[in-house]
């Protein structure tokens, strides 16, 4: 832990404060915009858009990285808020859900794939990681040695998570009948928690941040927190709920963030590669939404539950839209880290069969 704080204190120290208050103000000023004309999502998709507009116009912005840390290890304790000890009763229902999710993730990678060799042109190792329904910083690690574009890849799905983020909510919002729960509504606010509820969310975050630096764990920050949260609810120790200023802030940083990943470089370079990821964006969507659409038919689970399951985003962005809307966010959560996990595991096993160089 004192390691882990030393280095996030170090972090501190060298950020670009000028740049990062401006980025988090734009953020703000974002969400207010969306906020107004009544978008779902209004505190991700504002600052999102407001950080992503002002990078390709060139504003000398910074991502506020140093505050991504702690906010996703608060991520992780809320997502962990979504399990319960009733979680036993009905996680062997999800058998045919994870099915879904395997076949989801084959078809997927198979057509994005194809789409990257075929229609983007791209050399077979960069379509190949590319193309994969992983996240950022798992498919670029796997693909250091292969020889494949890797500034390319990371763009690839750097753009992919903007434009999942981006689009769900108003897909959600199409499906649902243009009602979205707005969680501000219905959350507990951080001044009315009970000193016990404070005391397990304070507990839970540095316990589980502990955790995933003993462990080592991957994307200790969010996982570490998560598991620890998910034993608290599940044993029946507390049953706190994040309040919404939380969940707020962390879709805040999370959209500032997300907005920012192309912060500096040039905007002919965004628009190209925009224009690239777009369409295996819009091919995984598709297909998220017919095997959700199918599932949906032979499980308990409703199509929006079961979309934001499979949606090809990301575990922390998809995790908090479903805290956000009130979802089920143990199946989301943990069907997001099944396919990151699955996702890793099958690549790295079929490079060798593609004559891929580990």
């Amino acid at each position: 832990m004192e390691g882990g704080l030393r280095s996030w204190f170090a972090q501190v120290r060298h950020v670009d404060y000028p740049r990062t208050l401006l980025a988090l103000c734009i953020g703000v000023a974002g969400a207010v915009v969306f906020l107004w004309i009544e978008a779902p999502m209004p505190w991700m998709l504002g600052p999102l858009a407001g950080c992503l507009i002002a990078s390709l116009l060139g504003v000398p912005l910074a991502a506020p990285t140093a505050f991504r840390s702690p906010m996703a290890a608060m991520i992780g304790v809320m997502l962990g808020s979504g399990y319960g000890p009733q979680l036993l009763d009905y996680v062997f229902n999800w058998w045919a859900t994870i099915a879904g999710l395997l076949a989801f993730m084959l078809v997927a990678g198979m057509i994005c794939v194809a789409y990257f060799r075929l229609v983007a042109r791209y050399d077979f190792p960069t379509a190949y990681f590319a193309g994969m329904p992983g996240g950022v910083v798992e498919m670029v690690l796997l693909g250091e040695n292969s020889g494949a574009d890797l500034r390319r890849v990371a763009l690839v799905h750097a753009g992919r998570i903007v434009f999942t983020v981006f689009s769900i909510p108003f897909i959600v919002q199409w499906v649902e009948g243009g009602q979205i729960v707005r969680s501000a509504a219905a959350s507990v606010s951080l001044l009315d928690m009970h000193a016990g509820s404070l005391f397990w969310l304070l507990t839970t975050f540095s316990g589980g941040l502990m955790l995933g630096r003993l462990i080592n764990l991957p994307a200790r920050y969010l996982l570490g927190p998560l598991i620890v949260s998910v034993a608290v609810h599940m044993s029946g120790l507390s049953t706190f709920k994040p309040p919404w200023e939380l969940v707020a802030v962390a879709q805040l940083v999370l959209g500032s963030v997300i907005g920012c990943r192309f912060a500096g470089s040039r905007t002919r370079d965004i628009l190209q590669i925009f224009l690239v990821s777009l369409g295996s964006c819009f091919l995984m969507i598709l297909l998220s939404c017919a095997f959700a659409f199918g599932v949906s038919h032979l499980t308990q689970y409703t199509l929006t539950e079961l979309l934001l399951a499979y949606s090809p985003g990301g575990l922390a962005e998809m995790g908090v839209l479903a805290l956000a809307l009130q979802l089920d966010v143990a199946l989301v959560s943990t069907h997001h880290v099944l396919r990151i996990f699955l996702v890793v595991i099958g690549a790295r096993a079929l490079m060798p069969l593609f004559g891929i160089k580990k």
